[in-house]
C-alpha cells in the first residue's frame, strides 16, 4: 500500500513539475528620443486561463526591474489592459486578465545602452483551478 500510494505521489509531484505555463511574456522597447524609452511588456494568455491584476489579495501579477547603473525608472508601471472585475467573498474586489495583459515602463538611459531584468510574478488560473505561482525573469535590451 505505501509503495501504492508512494507511486502515486511521485506521479502527482512529477506532473506538477512538468506542467508548463499557459502565459507567453514578450517585450519591447519604444525609443521616445532624448535617452527616454518605453518598455511594453505583453501576456499573451491561453483560451480558457486568466492571470490576476495587481489588486488580488493574494497572487497579483507583479513586475519588478532590476536596473543597470546609468538606468533610471521614470514613474510607475502602468496596465495598459483593462482586467474584468470579479467579487469574490473570500478574495474580494479584483480583477482577471484574459487573452492578454499589457503593462509599460518608462525609462531614462544615461549612456549607450543597457540591459535590464523585468521580473514577473503572476498566477495562471483556468476553471477554478491554479497552477503555482510563477516567477519569470525577461532580459531586456535598451538604446
Amino acid at each position: 500500500m505505501r509503495k501504492i500510494l508512494f507511486t502515486l505521489l511521485a506521479l502527482v509531484s512529477f506532473t506538477a513539475l512538468a506542467q508548463e505555463s499557459p502565459v507567453e511574456w514578450k517585450s519591447k522597447v519604444k525609443d521616445n528620443g532624448n535617452g527616454g524609452y518605453t518598455i511594453v511588456l505583453t501576456a499573451e494568455i491561453e483560451d480558457g486561463w486568466h492571470i490576476y491584476d495587481a489588486t488580488h489579495q493574494f497572487t497579483p501579477t507583479a513586475i519588478t526591474f532590476t536596473l543597470p547603473e546609468g538606468v533610471t525608472l521614470e514613474g510607475e508601471t502602468r496596465a495598459l489592459s483593462t482586467a474584468k472585475p470579479v467579487q469574490d467573498e473570500f478574495f474580494g474586489s479584483y480583477g482577471e486578465y484574459e487573452k492578454r495583459a499589457i503593462f509599460e515602463q518608462n525609462v531614462k538611459l544615461e549612456g549607450a545602452g543597457a540591459v535590464l531584468t523585468a521580473a514577473v510574478s503572476y498566477q495562471a488560473c483556468k476553471e477554478g483551478s491554479c497552477l503555482s505561482p510563477i516567477d519569470e525573469k525577461i532580459e531586456i535590451q535598451v538604446g
